[in-house]
C-alpha cells in the first residue's frame, strides 16, 4: 500500500501543474487498519528512507501524503465511504479479497458499471480475487450473489514479495551459503522454476516439500519424518463449491445467448447440435440428483 501511496503522490505532484482540477478533488481513502498503522511507522522513521525519498522530504513533499489522502480506522468511518456518492479511490485489504474491509467495498461496488477494480498483487487460485480477475460474472460475498459489472484491471510490479531475481540476489548475499534450500509458498510452476534456478546458478541443493510431508533437520542432515494426515475431503468440498459458483456465473448468461441465437435464424444442423447438448446437460443434472438422493437416503437409514 505504501508503494501505491508513493506513486500516487508523484502523480498528484505532476498533475497539479495541469488545468484539470476535477481530478485533484477526488478523495483517496486508505481503508485498512493494518495499512494505516504500517504507514504511520514509515512516517515516524524517515531515517530509513532512501536518497530519492529524502530529497522529496527536503523540498517539502511528503511522499506518503498528498492532497485528499484520507486514512480510516474505525468501522463507522469505513461504512461511510460506501454511503457517499462522490467519486473516490479506495485502497483496502486483504489483497486477495479473502477477508477484511475489501469484501464490503466489493459488495457495494462490483455491481456498478461505473466502478473499476484494480488488482496490484498476486491472486492465488481459489481466492475471491482470482475468480474476479479471471472473469467470473457472478461471485458470492457474505452469502449474497453479486454481479460483476465493474471494469477489472491488473497492475503488475507492486507485489510485496520478492521476485525470482530478488530471491537469487538475497541468497547470493549470504556470507555462509546454506547447504539446502526448501522452496515453499508458491504455485507448482513457480516453485519448480526458482528451484531449478537456485541449483543451476548457485549450486545449492533444493527441495520442494509436498503437502503433508514432514522433515527432520538434524545438524547438517535432512531426514524424512513421515507424513501428516491431511483432510483431503475438505479440499474436494472446496473444489466442488468453487465449481458450483463458476457454473452459476456462466449458466444464466449462456442460456440468454442461447435464446438469442435460436431466435436469430440458426440452421437445422446447429439447432440439432444445441438440442443434443441440452439433452446431455439434462441427463447430467438428473444423474446429480440421483447421487444427492441416494446420499440423503443413506444418511436417513443410518439414523
Amino acid at each position: 500500500a505504501q508503494d501505491i501511496i508513493y506513486e500516487l503522490n508523484k502523480y498528484y505532484t505532476e498533475y497539479i501543474k495541469t488545468e484539470d482540477q476535477d481530478f485533484l478533488s477526488v478523495p483517496v481513502y486508505v481503508d485498512s487498519p493494518l495499512t494505516v498503522s504500517a504507514t504511520e511507522i514509515f512516517l515516524r522513521n524517515p531515517d530509513c528512507f532512501d536518497e530519492d525519498t529524502l530529497k522529496l522530504i527536503n523540498i517539502g513533499n511528503n511522499p506518503l501524503d498528498f492532497r485528499n489522502l484520507k486514512f480510516t480506522r474505525s468501522v463507522e468511518e469505513s461504512k461511510q465511504i460506501n454511503f457517499s456518492k462522490e467519486s473516490k479511490v479506495i485502497i483496502s485489504a486483504s489483497g486477495m479479497c479473502t477477508a477484511g474491509r475489501i469484501k464490503h467495498h466489493l459488495k457495494h461496488n462490483l455491481w456498478r458499471k461505473e466502478s473499476s477494480i484494480v488488482f496490484v498483487g498476486y491472486q492465488a487460485n481459489g481466492t475471491l480475487g482470482r475468480r474476479i480477475k479471471d472473469g467470473e460474472k457472478v461471485v458470492k460475498i457474505f452469502g449474497e450473489e453479486i454481479q460483476v459489472n465493474a471494469e477489472i484491471h491488473s497492475l503488475e510490479g507492486f507485489s510485496g514479495h520478492a521476485d525470482r531475481e530478488g530471491i537469487i540476489r538475497w541468497v547470493k548475499s549470504f556470507k555462509n551459503k546454506p547447504k539446502k534450500i526448501f522452496v515453499v509458498h508458491g504455485e507448482e510452476e513457480a516453485t519448480e522454476e526458482i528451484s531449478r534456478k537456485i541449483e543451476e546458478e548457485l549450486k545449492i541443493k533444493t527441495h520442494i516439500p509436498e503437502l503433508g510431508e514432514a522433515l527432520s533437520i538434524e545438524g547438517e542432515s535432512v531426514l524424512p519424518g513421515g507424513r501428516l494426515e491431511i483432510d483431503r475431503r475438505s479440499k474436494e468440498l472446496r473444489e466442488i463449491e468453487e465449481n458450483i459458483e463458476k457454473l452459476k456465473s456462466i449458466f444464466w448468461p449462456t442460456f440468454q445467448r442461447l435464446g438469442y441465437r435460436t431466435n436469430d435464424g440458426a440452421d437445422s444442423g446447429e439447432l440439432n447440435n444445441i438440442k443434443n447438448k441440452l439433452i446431455d446437460i439434462q441427463k447430467n443434472i438428473l444423474d446429480l440428483n440421483m447421487i444427492i438422493t441416494k446420499r440423503k437416503d443413506k444418511k436417513g437409514n443410518e439414523k
